[in-house]
């Protein structure tokens, strides 16, 4: 709905309306002195009388409105309701930059302080947004790097295990089962020449059986490196070699949660951030524009000129035939834009 907030009607000062009268005047004295001298010519026999200086009276014989060639409508700007607290005169004449009139900026006063509290506290929150910002993008880069670390050493464990380990460990149970096999030789070398000293009866049996256990426990080690070998090639080196795989692909997969975790921190942080920016914006937006208002409440002559109060203008207009003049005290309306 339409809220009408004209206060006054300003009358624009014009040099050019005296010059007109001056015109006005000078032509009809003309006019009149020229027909003086013809009527003297021609009726010589009539009355004369002299010229004298006096009021030129001018009379309006035409029912109708008096309204200023050049006005400027001085409206108030400040939203909501508010009341006048000062008015100039009716009829006023004023130079430009001279005040009008003075809205009660009062509330708009109580406004701008809560406002400007709403405008530190979203300040600090822009900052702390800001600062999560920075905070969130720097561990997302550690997390980053360590789950790329991670990855990498367990790519390079089960690398060295296949190039590395698994063949020491091979020819370490080859190498045993060979040493195995040879002391194996001897022994039973040994256990044979102790077996005919002691048919000759150059040893006692207690050597000829020490020789003997001998020969057992090397054939005994021999079996246990070929168990070992076996084992190594049939269970250790497939569960090793399938944990390590396993242990890289988890640190693949770790890796790419990662990726994707500081990615979605990141951006999450980033509309946060925009978010309480923007509303660090709104919000001293707010508080320019109640500024504004508080300096609008006092409203200034934008030109010289003859103040005439609206509601006087408007009198017996559509609408307007109750309206109340304008007086300090009273409360204007405008709505909000």
């Amino acid at each position: 709905m339409a809220v009408n907030n004209k206060l006054l009607y300003l009358i624009k000062r014009r040099p050019l309306t005296l010059a007109i009268g001056v015109l006005l005047l000078f032509s009809v004295g003309f006019a009149g002195s020229k027909a003086l001298r013809f009527k003297e010519d021609t009726i010589p026999d009539q009355a004369t009388f002299s010229v004298m200086r006096g009021p030129l009276t001018i009379s309006v014989i035409a029912s109708g409105t008096v309204k200023a060639r050049e006005q400027i409508i001085i409206k108030s700007e400040v939203e909501g309701q508010t009341s006048i607290i000062y008015l100039i005169p009716e009829g006023t004449h004023v130079n430009e930059g001279d005040m009008l009139v003075e809205l009660d900026s009062s509330k708009l006063m109580d406004d701008r302080v809560d406002q400007e509290i709403r405008v530190k506290n979203a300040e600090a929150a822009f900052v702390g947004a800001r600062e999560n910002m920075a905070v969130t993008e720097n561990q997302a880069q550690a997390d980053v790097e360590k789950a790329q670390l991670t990855y990498d050493f367990a790519k390079d464990d089960l690398k060295k295990y296949i190039e590395g380990e698994y063949p020491n460990l091979l020819k370490d149970s080859e190498s045993k089962i060979t040493l195995a096999s040879e002391e194996l030789a001897r022994a039973k070398e040994k256990s044979g020449w102790s077996k005919r000293l002691y048919d000759e009866k150059y040893i006692s049996e207690i050597e000829l059986a020490a020789d003997e256990l001998t020969m057992k426990r090397k054939n005994l080690e021999l079996e246990l490196a070929k168990n070992n070998l076996d084992l190594l090639a049939k269970f250790t080196h497939e569960r090793k070699l399938a944990q390590l795989d396993s242990d890289m692909k988890q640190a693949g997969m770790a890796l790419e949660r990662t990726l994707r975790k500081v990615k979605a921190d990141v951006v999450q942080a980033k509309a946060n951030l925009e978010a309480k920016e923007a509303e660090f914006g709104r919000q001293k937006d707010k508080l320019r524009k109640i500024e504004g208002m508080i300096k609008k409440a006092k409203i200034y002559a934008p030109a010289d000129g003859q103040i005439i109060h609206a509601t006087s203008a408007q009198v017996g207009g559509p609408g307007r035939r109750n309206a109340q003049p304008l007086d300090e005290g009273q409360q204007r309306f405008r709505a909000f834009s």
